[in-house]
């Protein structure tokens, strides 16, 4: 992506919803990609990514 206004519009259309899907949201930021892995396995195994 690489059109600000199609960016602009995908981020509102998440923030508009993101109280409902808290849960099923994995912050990245600052990781590495082994990190991220790790958080990703982790939340798998623990269920939190299911949805209801």
């Amino acid at each position: 992506m690489q059109e600000p206004a199609v960016v602009s519009q995908m981020w509102a259309a998440f923030d508009a919803h993101r109280g409902e899907i808290a849960r099923q949201v994995l912050d990245t930021s600052g990781q590495t990609e082994a990190e991220s892995l790790a958080a990703l396995c982790d939340g798998l195994a623990e269920g939190r990514f299911r949805l209801a």
